[in-house]
């Protein structure tokens, strides 16, 4: 089955949903669906996507090869 949202419902609960019940999903993050209708603004050097996601390591790299590991403290 083939879903579409809008980015309203664009959450990790509802990502999880589609994933666990083996959905072909698509709803865009904010940021997608602005770019689509032309109104992506600059976000400098320290936009999320400009840092690269280690899964395995749990840890970003940013754009000087600095590594960032998530932290409660």
């Amino acid at each position: 089955m083939i879903i579409s949202a809008d980015n309203g419902y664009h959450s990790a609960e509802n990502i999880d949903f589609l994933k666990g019940g083996q959905l072909d999903g698509y709803i865009p993050h904010q940021k997608l669906a602005s770019k689509m209708k032309g109104k992506e603004g600059k976000s400098g050097g320290f936009g999320k996507d400009n840092f690269k996601y280690n899964s395995k390591k749990d840890e970003f790299t940013c754009l000087g090869g600095e590594i960032l590991k998530f932290s409660y403290e």
